[in-house]
């Protein structure tokens, strides 16, 4: 839902002009720049999410997270994804300042958003040791761990090859990303068992109700798409006019 006046910020918005003259980004794109400058201005960085600016502006999340990712790969902000000690997301910080960024981050403390490899597990290694499991399934079980996740041009590539739709593909790559920002990147097996769900359940029931209930799922913060869900508002629902996501 777009918001009121009465709910829209009051402040002024400033976009420099290597935003504004920036060939490659959409005018939406610069847009939020700006809005995100302005929210920077007290503490340094931003920090709405995705929810926020789509009811600002009346957009789809998806929407919003396809021009924050511009920006950040032109080089005009950096998205920095806040994590405790489990790795569970926590929040998320956009800095449109580099140097306020490593301002932050001078101490030494690694930056939260960048990729992290997590220490090893102590284990003990003797079989003898009460719970492990004997040597051959041991050595199962490590090969199966030691899978590393698909880097995010692997996963492309990957997406690219699926029979899904064009429209689909660019959906199934925004879930993967979601799924990397909570330290949660797939796997080879993973992300085919994946590619062959969201087709079959394409075929069924049609690119906009996947899309829109892959989008509900990252909304929603969930592990995983509620692929049953699809059964039941199918059901219930008429189909809806595809959203408009120029605005």
């Amino acid at each position: 839902m777009a918001a009121t006046d009465h709910d829209r910020p009051a402040y002024d918005a400033v976009i420099p002009a290597e935003v504004r003259y920036d060939p490659q980004l959409r005018p939406n794109a610069k847009l939020l720049y700006g809005e995100i400058r302005a929210m920077s201005s007290k503490e340094g960085y931003c920090w709405a999410t995705n929810a926020y600016f789509a009811g600002l502006y009346g957009v789809s999340i998806k929407t919003i997270s396809e021009l924050i990712r511009a920006l950040e790969q032109r080089g005009h902000v950096r998205v920095e994804v806040l994590r405790d000690e489990r790795g569970q997301v926590l929040g998320r910080r956009i800095w449109v300042s580099l140097s306020s960024y490593r301002a932050a981050h001078r101490d030494g403390e690694h930056p939260a958003g960048e990729e992290q490899t997590p220490p090893p597990k102590n284990r003990e290694t003797s079989p003898e040791k009460g719970g492990d499991p004997p040597p051959k399934n041991r050595e199962k079980n490590n090969t199966r761990e030691n899978i590393s996740p698909l880097t995010p041009q692997e996963e492309r590539e990957k997406i690219a090859q699926s029979g899904l739709p064009d429209p689909m593909k660019q959906t199934i790559a925004d879930w993967c990303e979601y799924k990397r920002e909570k330290r949660q990147a797939y796997k080879p097996r993973g992300l085919q068992s994946l590619l062959t769900v969201a087709q079959r359940e394409t075929e069924r029931h049609g690119i906009q109700a996947v899309a829109e209930l892959v989008e509900e799922s990252m909304a929603a913060g969930w592990q995983g798409v509620a692929w049953d869900k699809l059964g039941r508002d199918s059901a219930r629902q008429p189909a809806k006019q595809k959203e408009v996501e120029e605005w």
